[in-house]
């Protein structure tokens, strides 16, 4: 049997949060606790394991739950945190009580310059990462298209999502966002039925997937890039709501 720790670092891109170390319990049977920290670059954790029948077993029950962790704050925060790497591990074998090895890490992917960091008080954080929440099957959904590195990647990947929440109909998608939004978003009309009008959010998405509206490249990409912050607001919406109505 293994008992012992995990260390990971995972690096945050573009606008980001900082927070002193915090200690958060775990729910998971094989965790004792997760030490987390992060200091507008990276967050930086430390992963306690009860038990585990070896090494190797032992650093996938620790990464998998230091990436729920990491989904978590990508959906609390909306920042994009990139795959964590296991910079080290210290094992403490229940065979031999009272050794404690210190060994080098190793990267570990689970699944995949800040530009403003916002400083957090670290009760406020582990507050938040240990009260339930709704729609947690959706987080890594989440995280993986904040992870996106260009605007127009990461704002058709959050559509995509939104669209998924929404029953696969663009109509409900529509009506989500009118409902939703904190103010009115600019509406245009359908192109395909002149009656009709399209959130700009559905404009974008379908003058980048349907080339045949002969809208130039470059603005959508600008377009894209000027709505990608509010869409990801409203898919976080859409993650909690829907998942309450079990939709």
């Amino acid at each position: 049997m293994f008992k012992g720790c995990f260390e990971f670092s995972a690096t945050i891109v573009g606008n980001s949060v900082s927070f002193p170390r915090g200690t958060i319990a775990s729910t998971d049977p094989a965790v004792d606790r997760i030490e987390i920290e992060s200091d507008g670059k990276e967050i930086r954790s430390t992963v306690f394991l009860k038990s585990a029948s070896t090494k190797e077993h032992g650093l996938e029950l620790a990464a998998k739950a230091n990436a729920n962790v990491l989904n978590r704050l990508g959906y609390i925060y909306l920042v994009a945190i990139e795959n964590a790497r296991c910079t080290a591990s210290a094992s403490d074998p229940q065979t031999t009580p009272g050794v404690l090895n210190a060994e080098v890490g190793h990267y570990f992917v689970f699944g995949q310059s800040a530009t403003f960091v916002r400083g957090i008080q670290v009760a406020s954080v582990v507050m938040e990462l240990e009260n339930a929440m709704p729609g947690e099957r959706h987080f890594g959904l989440l995280r993986s298209a904040l992870q996106s590195i260009s605007p127009v990647d990461k704002f058709m990947h959050l559509y995509h999502i939104l669209l998924m929440l929404c029953g696969d109909k663009q109509k409900a998608v529509e009506e989500f966002i009118d409902k939703n939004s904190v103010e009115p978003p600019p509406m245009t009309p359908d192109p395909r039925d002149a009656s009709k009008m399209e959130t700009v959010y559905t404009r974008l998405r379908n003058e980048f997937a349907h080339p045949t509206r002969g809208v130039p490249v470059e603005d959508i990409k600008k377009g894209m890039a000027d709505w990608v912050g509010t869409l990801a607001q409203l898919t976080k919406q859409a993650i909690a709501i829907r998942d309450r109505r079990h939709d």
